[in-house]
């Protein structure tokens, strides 16, 4: 679904060019470049938001239903975490609590 919205966009090589991550983050010279790029949600809640408003593109071609895409904003919003990040900023028992309950690998 993803490379196919890719191919359809009429600007698909601008966005290409305006999106492509390469080198290194915390090198000074590419802050300018990183900084410029759109951040990924950073809570369940900002990734409701964002499912929201790109919706149309799951729900094109009868790929996602829109019942399911309201499911899924739903149980993201459901965590209430919005201010999550900001909430437990220096505390490292918590972060390492939602590490271990949330966090999985393979």
């Amino acid at each position: 679904m993803a490379c196919r919205h890719g191919f359809e966009l009429p600007d698909a090589l601008e966005v290409a060019d305006k999106t492509f991550a390469d080198g290194d983050i915390h090198d000074p010279e590419n802050a300018q470049r990183f900084a410029a790029l759109t951040q990924l949600p950073d809570s369940c809640a900002a990734s409701a938001d964002r499912l929201e408003q790109q919706r149309a593109v799951y729900e094109q071609h009868s790929v996602f239903s829109p019942a399911m895409i309201d499911g899924i904003i739903t149980q993201l919003r459901a965590f209430d975490d919005r201010t999550l990040r900001k909430d437990i900023s220096g505390n490292d028992e918590a972060v390492a609590k939602l590490v271990e309950k949330y966090f999985h690998c393979g």
